[in-house]
């Protein structure tokens, strides 16, 4: 990795492009966008001067985008654009200088493809035509790359590393708004990585989205993915089709990366926007969406098995928040401003990935790192942070870590930059002000506690009719009738039993054989 950012940091002289003449300024453009620490002429000269020999392209013309990348950033002596700002500088080279073509092609590399995504999805989103463009992604990291992370700790602010990272929210956001608005059935996109590619991984360059232009080229690394050799050269054949509108031959060597497509699973544990045929519910609790809608910190509390916090996720979902699981089971026997830390540092870790703060950073230092990490792009959504597994048993270690949370929410609360981006909701079985020393009036200003309740007969009956159909499974009504009572209220009990079916469905398997196996299982 570090042999990669070396030769990426080293200046490189001048090198000559060949660009080819345009007989008609309507007529086609294949404009490039390069990556990071790189530029136009270094990246793509091989690949014009192939095309400038290639005589049944004479009729396009070749243009690139030049922006500024460098590694080491100089404070208050120059900046960095983040990739909204790049893709805005995008639109403006086309609209100054190739307004009149009627056929772009867009050809991005690494950080390049991001680019060129952010571009469409803004002209999309600003009501342009976009019937004219035609999109190729060569390497780009769509949901982010590992050496980023890695590169973040070596350099001073890079903007560009910093929205790559692994898990980064701002390549979430992009990702979800490419879904929503439905980009591949506007503009044909074309998705190429390399086998050998240490850099973006395959999984990263090519998502799992329908199309047939996923191309995997076992050969490739990050760098010789845009540097064919040869007329021949695998690489430069695809460009070329990409070009001509012809889609490369399947008996020729390319790998297809297989498609996916997510199914909804009646018998879901964690809830998805996906199961929501699957999700019964329950009448008493439509008010919850308006808590979290007005992003009222929110707490549940209940048995475990009631759905608590499925019933988080799915409101989240729909106040269309994205939602950030914080698990702190390995907080257990700490002090209540240790748990406190930890659910800040991990909330911290959700949004800038590992390796950015030291988690023994003073208390003051991980509430500033949260609010920046918040707050530090305009275009993300709200962020619902779910706590769970909050290893809080002593009472007075629970009363000292409510007291430190409202402090907290207040100061999120007062503060314009983090008020409307980060919503903070728990799950926990019992109920914190059940054993709380002191008056609970300052926490209740800040917070809702609610409690789940078990699921009464009828609600059990119909979860078991919304989801028993789904897995072909008929039961008679003495049958349905055990299960419900036996459960205890517990729907993720139904769900056991019901699952038992489907993966044991020998018919010697009685319902009170399948119940008495899971109850026993379940102590």
């Amino acid at each position: 990795m570090l042999e990669w950012l070396q030769t990426k940091i080293k200046r490189k002289g001048p090198l000559t492009i060949r660009r080819l003449e345009a007989n008609d300024n309507s007529g086609s453009l294949i404009f490039f966008v390069h990556g990071i620490f790189s530029k136009s002429e270094s990246t793509w000269k091989p690949l014009f001067d192939l095309i400038s020999g290639d005589k049944q392209l004479d009729h396009w013309q070749v243009d690139t985008y030049e922006y500024p990348t460098t590694f080491f950033q100089v404070p208050y002596f120059n900046r960095t654009m983040d990739i909204a700002e790049l893709a805005a500088g995008l639109r403006t080279s086309l609209s100054v200088n190739h307004s009149d073509r009627n056929t772009v092609r867009l050809v991005g590399h690494s950080l390049g493809g991001v680019v060129v995504r952010k571009f469409i999805l803004e002209e999309i989103r600003a009501g342009r035509p976009v019937s004219k463009y035609k999109l190729m992604l060569m390497a780009a990291p769509n949901t982010g790359a590992d050496l980023a992370n890695f590169g973040t700790r070596l350099s001073w602010n890079q903007r560009h590393l910093k929205q790559l990272i692994r898990r980064s929210p701002w390549l979430d956001q992009l990702n979800r708004d490419w879904a929503e608005l439905k980009v591949e059935h506007l503009v044909d996109v074309s998705y190429v990585a390399g086998g050998s590619d240490y850099v973006v991984d395959v999984k990263s360059a090519i998502p799992s989205l329908n199309g047939e232009r996923h191309h995997l080229i076992a050969g490739c690394d990050h760098s010789t993915i845009v540097r064919p050799k040869s007329k021949d050269d695998l690489v430069y054949r695809i460009v070329r089709n990409f070009l001509t509108n012809e889609l490369v031959p399947v008996d020729q060597p390319i790998l297809l990366l297989p498609q996916f497509k997510r199914l909804a699973d009646p018998l879901f544990e964690i809830y998805d926007s996906v199961h929501e045929a699957y999700y019964y519910v329950r009448p008493a609790y439509d008010n919850l969406l308006a808590m979290i809608a007005a992003n009222s910190p929110l707490w549940l509390h209940g048995a475990s098995g009631v759905g608590k916090t499925s019933l988080l996720r799915r409101m989240a979902t729909n106040a269309r928040w994205v939602t950030r699981n914080v698990m702190l089971s390995g907080y257990a026997n700490r002090s209540a401003e240790d748990i406190f830390r930890g659910m800040l540092f991990e909330g911290i870790e959700l949004e800038i990935g590992r390796g950015e703060i030291d988690q023994q950073a003073p208390t003051a230092e991980l509430i500033r790192k949260f609010k920046e990490a918040v707050s530090s792009s305009a275009e993300l959504r709200q962020r619902c942070y779910i706590v769970e597994e909050l290893p809080i048993h002593d009472t007075a270690v629970r009363s000292a870590f409510l007291n430190t949370l409202s402090t907290f929410l207040t100061a999120l609360q007062s503060d314009s930059a983090t008020r409307d981006l980060a919503l903070f909701t728990f799950s926990s079985i019992q109920d914190p002000l059940s054993t709380f020393n002191g008056s609970t009036d300052r926490i209740r200003d800040r917070m809702q506690f609610v409690k789940v309740s078990e699921w009464i007969s009828d609600e059990l009956d119909g979860l078991i009719s919304l989801i028993a159909p789904a897995l072909e499974i008929s039961m008679d009504k003495p049958d349905q009738d055990l299960l419900v009572a036996d459960s205890r209220g517990l729907p993720r009990f139904v769900k056991l039993v019901l699952r038992d079916s489907r993966n044991r469905p020998e018919s010697d398997n009685s319902w009170a054989a399948r119940i008495t196996r899971i109850q026993g299982s379940s102590k």
